[in-house]
């Protein structure tokens, strides 16, 4: 019997200096939901010899919606907040993440990880009355994705090719 692995062991960080050398940031603090839809892009077919269709996968555009708690002092929540305030579009809503893969053998203190450039999309902010202030937006995948190693510690991510 196998263990199961806790969310806690996939973590997101976001890269909150993207127009300079790379700060990355834990996406965590004031986030309770990160999962990453894969949006897969299929072709079906259906050849007239055939009796039944069949599908392929030809792609993916993976995103994440986010609910982010406000957490002033936080990062990554500064970061995405900023975007906010500026209504960013075009390139200043771009950044990247990487998601490191905690529950896999580490080489020193590098865990297994992909970088993957992002687009920051806002759906909404605010809340209702005796909620906290909280910001909704899309996390979308842009493009492929990198492999490497990322250090948790030292929050650098070193560069082994394209996944």
């Amino acid at each position: 019997m196998s263990d199961e692995i806790p969310r806690n062991k996939y973590q997101t960080f976001i890269n909150t200096a993207p127009k300079t050398t790379a700060d990355y940031a834990e996406l965590n603090d004031g986030v309770e939901t990160g999962k990453i839809d894969m949006n897969a892009d299929t072709q079906k077919s259906h050849y007239i010899g055939n009796a039944n269709g069949s599908f392929s996968v030809t792609g993916y555009a993976p995103s994440m919606k986010i609910t982010h708690i406000a957490k002033v002092g936080d990062d990554a929540y500064d970061f995405i907040a900023s975007l906010l305030v500026a209504r960013a579009i075009g390139s200043d809503a771009e950044t990247d993440v990487v998601n490191v893969r905690l529950w896999e053998t580490p080489q020193g203190n590098e865990y297994p990880a992909e970088r993957q450039p992002v687009v920051i999309e806002f759906t909404s902010h605010a809340s209702d009355g005796g909620k906290p202030y909280q910001i909704e937006y899309t996390i979308s995948y842009n493009g492929d994705p990198v492999a490497g190693t990322f250090n948790p510690t030292s929050v650098e991510f070193t560069e082994d090719g394209v996944c």
